[in-house]
Parts: structure tokens; C-alpha cells; sequence
């Protein structure tokens, strides 16, 4: 009898394993294994507490668990793993209904296949996911001997702890034990087993030894789900992507530099990959300096057009208040407003005979002026104006002022001397 599990749509045994290690929550599943935390039934609560340990219980799959010759030699590691210092130390093994299993010992943490599920459809952010495939690699380098490849990297089989900025392979007891396997078949003593997953390179997922190459198909396929939120082959596995020869579509958040580089890595054929995960890496991290994709390249440029237009617009609006020119070309052929009344003077040919330029001179000047300046005549030459016409506005004013008065004292002189004349006649009468 199995008890589901609601969120995972996995079972729980509910059968204790080595009469001891009861199932609570499934943690993660790769093409090799479940992974389940366990609790130990015989220790009491506050040897529990004080302890700290958290165990995860690796069950594997049938194909591993009826294979007649890896059940041997999964026990013949997983004996050495008991003293282990290096590794997560094994503390218990067996085979039961379930099939071959064995605890280790793990910190708190989730599997990376949950982190990425967690991120939802969009995937993670780039510089989370750039620095989670730095801490594969790292992973890769500390836990297994120089110059070996994994073979069967996962995100299921990758523990991310909570409080650390690195992470733990789980699968390692198995991936030695099929290393063994690989030399057994090779001596034709054994047959090779094959797996169905999104993850393993086509000749990894066939059965064949693994080289380095197929670290780095592994590498790429989990760094494309980091980035896009999904597997680049969807719903295929990487045998039937590599039969159909699938090319997955391009990841957009990434530059094209980048995405070439992944998508080498996804090659199926191992000589047209990278050589290592580290070479990988290397790549990748050189190409940072593309940031932006070809989505957003038109958006640059209408941007930058928008910054020159507010540049041009605000510097127009600067130079009409102020009357600052931008560029000395520009102050050199422009009329400004500071024009004196020498200059206006000098710009308007005056005759031999004719002291001051008239009015309609100067108003012609002033309507070729409009011209080049393009604008409303300037307040300053305005008062120019108006201080000219009043000056040729004082002369004939005063000759007419001098003529009425000539008038008025003709006329006064011919009433003075007719009432003279009249007088004399009157004194002239009166004597007679």
C-alpha cells in the first residue's frame, strides 16, 4: 500500500527501510533514482533536535535494481562510502520489495529540479542561473578525480543547500558503480543499461561510457531549463531529439554570443562540443559582454533618437531665452539683437544731398533684417527705431513752431498800427 504525495504526484513507501528510516517527503528523480527524506524512527525526539541531521534515502530505479550485475557492485561502493570523509557519508544500505536502496546524511536544502520548478515558466534570472552553472562546474571539479566525467549530471541528483553557495552531487555511489559496469560490458561480461532522460547526451542515455564531451551536453541541456524554464527538447528525450535531429529555438534573454555557446554544448555529436565544462564555462563568461539581444536593438535606437531630439529641443529653448548661440559657426551668420545705431546706419545707403536716412529707409532696413533672422524683430532694435524717427522729428517740428509765431506777430503789428489810424483820424475830427 503507497501513500500519494499531493505536490509531486510521487508515492510514499510506507514500508520502513531497514526497519528503521520511514519515507515524509519526496525530494527529487533523475533517470538512476528517487530521492525521499527519511526520518529515523528509532532515535527520540530531542535526539532528533539536538542532532540536526536531515537523511535522504536514494531508492533505485528497476532497470538498476534487476540488473544481475550492478547490484553487486552498488553494495561493493556504497561499503567503501560507510568511512567516507569526503563524500556524504553512507550510513545505511539494503534491498527490499522497493528495491536496492541506502541512506546518506545532507544538509537542508531542496533539489535544483525544485528550484527550477519553483522559478515557473520564465525561468531563472541570468545572473542566477550563470551562477548556478559556475557552482556545477565547481561541484564537478571538487567532487570527482581529475580528468573523469560524471556522466549522469541531473538536476534531480543536485543538492542546493540553504545557507551555502555551492552544491552537493547525490548520485555519486551510483555513477562509480556504473563506471565498474562500463568496464564489465566492455569485457562482454555484462550488458549495459539505458535510460530515458532530458538531460543525458544520446550516447550516454544509450548505454555507452561516458567522456567529457557528455558532461557538457548535461551542463547545457540544465543551463537552457535554468535560463528558459524548460528542457530544450520538450517533450522528447535526448534519444528521440537526437533521432529527429530537434534544434531547440534560441534562448531570448541571452545574447547571441552566449546562446551559441549553449547551443554547441547541445550538439549531438560529442567531437562538435565543447571539450570540458570548464571550457564551457570559460566561453560563456567571455561572452558577457553582449548583453543586449536583437529584440532589443530597435529599442536602443529609438531611445538614442529621443535623447538627440530632447537634446535639440532644449538647447533651442535655451539659446531663444538667453540669446546664446551653440556653435560659433552659427553666431558668426546669424543677425543678433545687439545691433548699434552705427550699424544700423552703415546697412543703409544715404544720399549726397540728404543729412539724415529717412523713415522709409529705415523701415526697409529693418523688413530685410525680419528675413534673415526668421523671428519677431528684436525689442532692442525696436527702440532703435523709435529713437531715429524721433530725431528726424525735431527739426520740422521747430520750423514750424517759428512760422506760427512770424504769423501771430504780423497780425498783432497790422492791429497795432490800424488802431493808430484810427485814433489820429478820431483827434483830427474833433479838432475841426
Amino acid at each position: 500500500m503507497q501513500q500519494s504525495l499531493v505536490n509531486s504526484g510521487h508515492a510514499l513507501p510506507e514500508q520502513l527501510f531497514g526497519g528503521r528510516y520511514q519515507a515524509t517527503t519526496f525530494f527529487s528523480e533523475t533517470s538512476l533514482a528517487c530521492y525521499f527524506q527519511v526520518e529515523d524512527t528509532s532515535l527520540l525526539e530531542s535526539e532528533v533536535s539536538e542532532s540536526g541531521s536531515h537523511y535522504l534515502l536514494c531508492l533505485l530505479k528497476p532497470s538498476l535494481s534487476h540488473h544481475p550485475y550492478f547490484a553487486e557492485l552498488v553494495f561493493r561502493v556504497l561499503q567503501r562510502l560507510q568511512t567516507s570523509t569526503v563524500l556524504q557519508p553512507v550510513l545505511d544500505m539494503g534491498q527490499n520489495s522497493h528495491g536496492i536502496w541506502y541512506v546518506s546524511t545532507a544538509p537542508q536544502g531542496v533539489s535544483l529540479s525544485t528550484r527550477i520548478a519553483q522559478a515557473g515558466r520564465q525561468g531563472m534570472l541570468t545572473t542566477t542561473s550563470s551562477n548556478i552553472m559556475a557552482q556545477m562546474v565547481q561541484a564537478l571539479e571538487q567532487q570527482l578525480p581529475a580528468n573523469t566525467s560524471h556522466g549522469y549530471l541531473e538536476p534531480g541528483a543536485i543538492h542546493c543547500p540553504v545557507s551555502a553557495d555551492h552544491c552537493l552531487l547525490l548520485d555519486l555511489p551510483l555513477v562509480m558503480a556504473l563506471k565498474l559496469l562500463h568496464q564489465q560490458v566492455k569485457r562482454g561480461n555484462a550488458e549495459s543499461v539505458t535510460f530515458h532522460s532530458a538531460y543525458l547526451s544520446p550516447d550516454v542515455a544509450l548505454g555507452k561510457a561516458p567522456v567529457m564531451e557528455d558532461d557538457v551536453f548535461s551542463l547545457a541541456a540544465i543551463s537552457y531549463q535554468l535560463f528558459n524554464g524548460h528542457v530544450p527538447f520538450l517533450n522528447n528525450s535526448t534519444i528521440e531529439a537526437g533521432l529527429k535531429r530537434i534544434v531547440p529555438p534560441p534562448i531570448q534573454k541571452l545574447s547571441e554570443k552566449r546562446w551559441q555557446v549553449i547551443k554547441r554544448g547541445l550538439s549531438y555529436l560529442p567531437q562538435q562540443r565543447q571539450p570540458s565544462v570548464q571550457v564551457l564555462l570559460k566561453q560563456f563568461s567571455q561572452s558577457s559582454s553582449g548583453l543586449l539581444t536583437k529584440k532589443y536593438l530597435p529599442y536602443l535606437g529609438g531611445f538614442i533618437a529621443c535623447l538627440l531630439v530632447a537634446n535639440i529641443y532644449l538647447s533651442g529653448q535655451f539659446s531663444r531665452v538667453t540669446g546664446w548661440s551653440r556653435s560659433p559657426i552659427q553666431k558668426e551668420n546669424t543677425p543678433t539683437a545687439s545691433l548699434t545705431q552705427k550699424e544700423i546706419a552703415r546697412t543703409t545707403p544715404i544720399g549726397k544731398g540728404s543729412e539724415t536716412a529717412t523713415s522709409d529707409q529705415l523701415s526697409g532696413q529693418v523688413a530685410k533684417l525680419r528675413q534673415p533672422i526668421g523671428a519677431e524683430l528684436p525689442v532692442v532694435i525696436e527702440h532703435q527705431l523709435a529713437e531715429k524717427q524721433q530725431h528726424e522729428a525735431t527739426p520740422q517740428l521747430a520750423r514750424k513752431q517759428v512760422a506760427e509765431t512770424g504769423q501771430e506777430a504780423e497780425t498783432e503789428t497790422a492791429q497795432r498800427l490800424e488802431a493808430e489810424r484810427r485814433l489820429a483820424e478820431q483827434q483830427r475830427m474833433e479838432a475841426a
